[in-house]
This record gives structure tokens, sequence and C-alpha cells, in this order.
């Protein structure tokens, strides 16, 4: 992957931009995310990207793959139960395409709070 698509942290500390969001969580995050929820059938590999991207991030990781983790779960319980007007490969890929939506959101949420400062006045 090119060096200049890689999560970086923002120049200035506590810079909370969407830009700056964008560059914490990687572009290819995004876009792969993005595309898994614009439609179903790339959302299944776009899961499988995301784990692979999730992995790989140099300091959200953890908080990343907990996210995923249950999000997963959630995509397989939710793909595993039969539906009256999908067939399972459709089930799987409409819930691949809620759990894209859900990550994508989550991806900003968690990266926000990483890249919030502590607060100086709280001791704890």
């Amino acid at each position: 992957m090119p060096r200049r698509l890689d999560p970086r942290m923002p120049a200035t500390a506590g810079s909370r931009s969407f830009l700056d969001l964008c560059r914490a969580l990687g572009w290819p995050w995004i876009v792969v995310l993005a595309l898994g929820c614009v439609w179903s059938p790339l959302s299944i590999p776009a899961l499988i990207l995301a784990w692979l991207l999730a992995w790989r991030h140099p300091f959200a990781a953890g908080r990343l793959n907990k996210a995923l983790t249950a999000v997963t779960v959630v995509v397989i319980i939710g793909g595993a139960t039969e539906s009256p007007v999908r067939t399972v490969l459709a089930q799987f890929a409409w819930m691949s395409r809620l759990g894209c939506i859900v990550m994508l959101a989550l991806g900003f949420i968690l990266i926000d709070r990483r890249l919030t400062p502590p607060d100086p006045r709280s001791r704890r």
C-alpha cells in the first residue's frame, strides 16, 4: 500500500476535523466500507478486507478488531436466520451491507475518541 494511504495521526494534537478523522482511520478503510455500503455483492468482501485493514491499523487495531468482532457475530447470526424473501447468500450480503454501514460509523467514532486529548482536569 502506498505510504500516503496509511493511517496517520494529525499533525496538530487534538485536531478532529473530518479530514483528520479520515486520515487517522485510513482512506482504504473508508473506501472499502463505503463500497460495501453502496452495493450488496461487495459487502461480504468489504467486511473481509476491513478485518485485514483493522488488523494492521497502527494505533487503533485493538478497538477496531473488537468492534468488527461484534459486528461480524451479528452479521453471521442475522445471515443465518431464514428469510422468506431472500436466498441465504442474499441474506448474508444484506446483513454484511448493514455491517459495513455500522462499521463505517463505529470507525469514525472510535478514531474520534482516539484523537480526543485527555481532559487535564480529571485526575483518576
